[in-house]
């Protein structure tokens, strides 16, 4: 042994107060201290780059991309600071990064990205149910039925997070949810799950 004392490492998080709560962020600190990691809270109100250095960044701000993405001013600020910092330290991982999350936040370009995954693996088991994006009712039984979507069908918003709306599926109404959302819609698949259908 050297005799020189290793440097804890840095961990930066940001987390929403409910998810540092879930996951008992002040627990999981106090046993990491003990491997020689320091779980660093990261506060996006502030530049990024004056709370560093960070030997990985750990997030979840899904929420604050779906609000930034939405027109919200504070949002924006939090999301692009997060953003610039990366850029600038482009060799300190993230988990996850911010491209891929944006990614699977739009359901189209997820469901996009599986349609070439079908195309590209074709002698693999690849398997999503038919769907199409809907902007709004014009023409919508033709377009369902180009895309060989059939009842029973689910619809979603586009938006894969940020309200409760994202997580919740709708067996019937498909008009109604275009009256307010742009929506995906796909043929039901059953995977050995019940659908509970509220009416």
């Amino acid at each position: 042994m050297s005799g020189i004392e290793e440097k804890p490492k840095r961990v930066g998080h940001w987390l929403s107060e409910k998810k540092a709560k879930k996951l008992n962020i002040a627990v999981l600190s106090e046993r990491l201290k003990r491997e020689g990691i320091e779980l660093v809270p990261i506060d996006l109100r502030q530049p990024v780059e004056t709370q560093g250095p960070f030997d990985l960044i750990i997030h979840k701000i899904t929420d604050l991309m779906v609000a930034a993405d939405g027109g919200d001013e504070q949002a924006a600020n939090a999301v692009g600071r997060i953003e610039t910092y990366i850029a600038t330290h482009p060799g300190i991982p993230v988990i996850d990064p911010l491209g891929a999350v944006q990614t699977l936040l739009d359901r189209s370009v997820c469901y996009q990205m599986m349609d070439d995954m079908k195309f590209k693996f074709r002698d693999t088991e690849v398997c999503s149910p038919p769907h199409v994006t809907l902007m709004d009712s014009t023409d919508l039984s033709r377009k369902l039925k180009r895309a060989g979507v059939t009842f029973p069908c689910v619809c979603k918003p586009l938006v894969a997070h940020g309200t409760k709306l994202a997580h919740q599926v709708c067996g019937k109404v498909v008009q109604l949810w275009l009256s307010l959302y742009a929506i995906s819609v796909y043929r039901w698949q059953s995977y050995s799950m019940k659908l509970p259908l509220k009416q």
